[in-house]
């Protein structure tokens, strides 16, 4: 089924947006260009988003809602742990393995190191990611499997130890995705180093 025309040109100009942010810089991107790349008025530009402010806050909502539906997770008590933080682990291998993701990441950091207050506002949304992961630890830890700590803060740690190797060679030197063997040793490595520290004996 077809989109209506206006959501049909809201998406066009959050693509072009995309393409004009990682090509000039959010600074040096204009709303003119970025109407001009959808094919859109100026008008419709605004009629959808009233600043270019608004324009990047849609794009950092997309990234932390691509987080946040990549880390399906509801702990089960008859589960090994093991296989449990493995699918984890891939489904996030999976996230940062896509050009999307990538994209909106380097434009959120781009803009967070021109400003300390955008950075906080930036961090404070992208954390959200770890909110199913930060549950699944919760619920974990009460059911006495994992020795009880600060479960946000196990949360990053974990995805600290599959970013480590997965998305920060991508963001810093353009490396390639993780193949599908490289995903499968990186999972398998953080769910033993996460587990030596986290798992109630």
């Amino acid at each position: 089924m077809m989109l209506p025309l206006s959501q049909r040109k809201r998406l066009a100009i959050i693509e072009a947006a995309i393409f004009e942010f990682r090509l000039k810089g959010f600074q040096n991107s204009s709303m003119d260009a970025v109407g001009a790349r959808a094919e859109v008025s100026k008008r419709t530009v605004y009629n959808h988003f009233p600043s270019k402010d608004a324009l990047l806050e849609e794009l950092v909502h997309q990234l932390v809602d691509m987080g946040r539906q990549a880390t399906q997770c509801e702990f089960s008590a008859d589960e090994p742990l093991e296989s449990q933080l493995k699918n984890i682990a891939l489904q996030e291998l999976g996230l940062l393995g896509e050009a999307r993701f990538i994209d909106l990441s380097r434009i959120a950091m781009a803009e967070a190191m021109q400003s300390p207050q955008r950075a906080k506002e930036i961090l404070n949304k992208t954390d959200q990611q770890s909110s199913n992961l930060t549950q699944w630890l919760t619920d974990a830890m009460s059911n006495k499997q994992l020795v009880e700590e600060e479960p946000a803060y196990a949360a990053r740690q974990f995805f600290g130890l599959i970013k480590a190797l997965a998305f920060w060679p991508q963001m810093l030197t353009g490396a390639a995705a993780p193949t599908k063997a490289d995903s499968e040793r990186i999972a398998a490595d953080a769910v033993s180093m996460f587990l030596s520290k986290y798992r109630k004996v």
